[in-house]
């Protein structure tokens, strides 16, 4: 059965987002952006070299779109409907079994407006693709298998479903990986999507990006803006119950920022392991008691913060929350929730550590003088400059890369300072280029892991 051991282990086999939903899918004039169309038409030949680049590495890589064309090729009428009361449940708009292609999957369906003779009206389109959520988020693997997601976000609720259709459906996926838990059926029985900052969103979430394998028998988890703490503790009863072996011994949640103006959405935009015991990490967010050299801390951004609140209201500018970020939760990010398996083989509580990366530390998992942060380290005390480049590399991904084996990494190659931070830590970097692609997510986003070594 494939499993990940760990993040930074040899990379085996990979499934990566669907390239054609990047090709296909241009803006509307008029309710988009123009100057995203040329973005979009470029995008998709740009994450063609994220995929050669793990190939070339001897990475196994299945592509979202070549996997549901197989199926739905292959797939008999009979079999075509239930594909659609799977995916399509509970739905008005559905594709008939006659007209089902596998675009419908990646794309949405239907895939674009059209105007219905009939009723006199414009049908919309395309309506909750499921190509189009990061690889990542929708299902991630741990030691003992598979998880099916739940999203937070009401317009990435099909990506999951997807996934599970590829894992059940597809022969090698078949016979390889063993689903241990869906929290999108478990939570879609339990709860409604409803609204959540703007968006709507359901009661429990779970998502890809926020877990990390440290090895194999520790797992992190972050909570904050995606994954919520009601997906965490219902995954991590799942998890162990599912755990017959008691491989897994100890499963953290970590404090995120849940603030949609920090960027913070997951675990692995301020975290990631190129190396063995060694991670690229994202300052003023995560600190480091134990960490040599020293880190800045993350009282230097909760005072521009400060600083930007103030002049926008000594000007009487209106604090939008997308924008500017409250200073409350960003207080407590990197606080660290240890559990472990009970004597009755659920989850126990067993200690409250202020600093993840401290916590990693000293349980060696993460060695002392491994820590690489964004932009590297600035050059003098409370360097608000530093501060701002490291948010800009931030912004652009810079934490988000995915490592192929132990010491080399793919990265988006425009985030010079990280890059000059890695390479000077002795890291062989994939720079891929990413002059087209949204900076929303990076490498790591783009692939989930099916077999990784320890």
């Amino acid at each position: 059965m494939w499993t990940v051991k760990s993040e930074s282990g040899r990379l085996r086999s990979v499934i990566v987002q669907s390239n054609h939903w990047y090709r296909y899918r241009l803006p509307c004039p008029g309710l988009q952006r123009f100057h995203r169309m040329l973005m979009y038409e470029k995008s998709g030949p740009a994450k063609d070299n994220l995929t050669e680049a793990m190939r070339s590495e001897g990475v196994k890589v299945y592509e979202w779109g070549e996997v549901l064309k197989e199926i739905i090729d292959k797939a008999t009428p009979k079999e075509k409907e239930e594909i659609i009361n799977y995916i399509w449940r509970g739905r008005k708009i559905r594709p008939e079994p006659e007209e089902l292609k596998w675009e419908h999957l990646t794309d949405g369906y239907p895939r674009s407006p059209y105007y219905d003779d009939k009723n006199d009206k414009v049908i919309w389109g395309p309506e909750l693709p499921g190509g189009g959520g990061s690889s990542r988020d929708s299902s991630f693997n741990t030691p003992i298998g598979i998880v099916i997601s739940k999203m937070r976000s009401f317009g990435r609720q099909i990506a999951p479903k997807t996934c599970r259709l590829m894992y059940e459906r597809y022969p090698e996926f078949k016979k390889n990986i063993e689903i241990v838990f869906d929290a999108e059926e478990y939570f879609s029985n339990r709860t409604k999507y409803q609204e959540y900052e703007g968006l709507r969103s359901t009661g429990g979430a779970i998502e890809g990006g926020d877990n990390a394998i440290i090895d194999e028998e520790t797992i992190t988890c972050g909570v904050g803006l995606r994954s919520n703490i009601q997906g965490f503790l219902t995954y991590l009863e799942e998890i162990f119950k599912a755990d017959r072996d008691e491989k897994i011994k100890t499963i953290c949640a970590i404090k995120l920022i849940d603030h949609p103006a920090s960027a913070v959405t997951h675990l692995d935009t301020v975290i990631n392991w190129p190396d063995r015991k060694t991670a690229v990490i994202l300052p003023y967010v995560l600190e480091s008691e134990l960490a040599r050299p020293r880190l800045p801390e993350k009282k230097l951004w909760v005072k521009l913060i400060l600083s930007r609140r103030e002049y926008l209201e000594r000007h009487y500018q209106t604090i939008n929350r997308s924008t500017v970020l409250d200073t409350k939760d960003l207080l407590h990010a990197g606080e660290t929730d240890v559990y472990k398996r009970g004597k009755d083989g659920k989850p126990v509580l067993v200690k409250h550590e202020k600093n993840f990366l401290d916590y990693l530390i000293k349980e060696d998992k993460l060695d002392a003088d491994g820590l690489i942060p964004v932009a590297g380290l600035p050059e003098k005390k409370n360097d608000i400059l530093h501060l701002i480049t490291t948010m800009q590399q931030h912004a652009r991904q810079g934490v988000n890369g995915v490592t192929i084996k132990p010491g080399v990494f793919a990265c988006w190659e425009s985030n010079i300072h990280t890059i000059d931070a890695l390479e000077n830590a002795g890291i062989r970097l994939l720079k891929i280029d990413d002059t087209y692609l949204r900076k929303t997510a990076g490498p790591h986003c783009f692939t989930c892991p099916l077999d990784r070594d320890a």
